[in-house]
């Protein structure tokens, strides 16, 4: 294997570790809901900690990219997660379990930033947005991972100090990125894009910083990715329980990370291939979420309400490559625009699943917070269309 081909595997390998250790818990709701003592809030609030750190790395990996090779800040950053991934497990409080998912997620942010970086600086056109879909494609793979290997690591918890083995098997998945990484290190191809004139990216200045977050494409991507990484991040967290209380038996919910996997597989590769421009996947997909949300808002027939979970989850889960390479060719600062675009969408996430949460305690449902969710697909579809020509290619 090549050294270039290497660095361009090593982002995906990480991103099956970051999505295992992102939701994996949420595979558990009612054996860690009693044993750590908490509602259906303060378990959505596992995931807000973790996503809303990941906005705090943006600045960090915007500035570092802007200046360093990203396969030596993955390098590092990796390292970091392994400890972190592994020490999650060891805490036995709900508190600790927050404030510890919360120094993971300025990790974990980090990685998933500097990787998508990464993988712009290695690909161009259209192979971009098919790579930035397969990205997200194995984050969601390793939840899936999650969903099936943890329940049956239950028995194994109680047995064990902390709450149990659930995010240190992740950390094992961290390793072959780790190896790709180490072996054969050719890390000058990952560095930063050189300016007509000379210098990097950062050369500009405060200014040129400005200029990204104001940059239209920039910001309108931000907002889809509001509506698709919330929506997704907030599905995730709850299909367990959703299907729980439904006493729906079964591994539906990895079914549905699986699903999302395909989902973003399968939207970078239509745009990538052409068969669809990024902008029409980005507004078909929205459009699509925004009527399974809603839908799952009203009451339905049981088969309706087992199956548009599903439906949902691959609706959100296209736009994803579409979204990362849209921000990442509209300016040279590559690492900045995808860094806006993350942590737009991860401070929607710190409120969305806790809000999901507290309403599920409060009304026994999830209606209140589907329908949020369809609301919020609703308004990205819009956005998408009154951009739509600065969408494309």
């Amino acid at each position: 294997m090549t050294p270039t081909r290497r660095l361009e595997l090593a982002p995906h390998a990480a991103a099956v570790s970051l999505g295992y250790v992102i939701f994996a818990y949420a595979a558990v709701p009612v054996s860690l809901t009693t044993r750590l003592e908490i509602d259906f809030a303060s378990f959505g609030l596992l995931t807000s900690a973790a996503l809303g750190a990941f906005v705090v790395a943006q600045p960090l990996a915007s500035r570092l990219t802007d200046t360093h090779t990203t396969a030596s800040l993955l390098r590092w950053a990796l390292v970091l997660h392994v400890v972190f991934a592994v020490g999650l497990d060891l805490v036995s409080s709900f508190p600790a379990l927050v404030v510890l998912r919360g120094v993971w997620g300025v990790v974990g942010g980090f990685v998933l930033s500097v990787g998508a970086t990464q993988l712009a600086r290695l690909h161009a056109g259209t192979a971009t947005t098919r790579q930035q879909g397969l990205y997200g494609g194995l984050l969601t793979l390793g939840g899936a991972v999650g969903f099936l290997v943890t329940p049956r690591l239950v028995d194994v918890a109680t047995t064990t100090p902390g709450i149990g083995p659930i995010h240190a098997p992740g950390a094992l998945l961290a390793l072959p990125a780790l190896a790709l990484l180490t072996r054969g290190r050719n890390d000058e191809e990952t560095r930063p894009p050189v300016r007509e004139g000379g210098g990097s990216p950062s050369s500009d200045g405060d200014g040129d910083r400005s200029s990204v977050l104001t940059h239209p494409v920039v910001l309108i991507a931000a907002f889809v990715y509001v509506a698709i990484i919330g929506s997704f991040v907030t599905l995730s967290t709850f299909v367990t329980a959703y299907y729980t209380d439904l006493g729906v038996a079964g591994p539906l919910s990895a079914l549905v990370l699986l699903v999302a996997t395909l989902g973003r597989w399968l939207g970078g590769r239509a745009a990538a291939d052409e068969w669809l421009t990024d902008a029409t996947v980005i507004l078909g997909g929205t459009a699509v979420a925004a009527a399974g949300f809603v839908a799952l808002a009203a009451p339905l027939p049981p088969s309706l309400v087992v199956a548009l979970p599903v439906v949902a989850m691959l609706a959100v889960s296209l736009p994803f490559g579409a979204v990362y390479a849209v921000a990442a060719r509209a300016t040279p600062r590559d690492g900045a625009a995808l860094a806006v675009v993350v942590a737009a969408g991860n401070v929607g996430s710190i409120v969305l699943p806790a809000a999901t949460g507290a309403a599920r305690d409060a009304t026994g449902g999830y209606g209140v917070g589907f329908l949020a969710l369809g609301v919020l697909n609703v308004l990205a579809f819009v956005g998408g269309l009154l951009f739509r020509r600065r969408l494309r290619r």
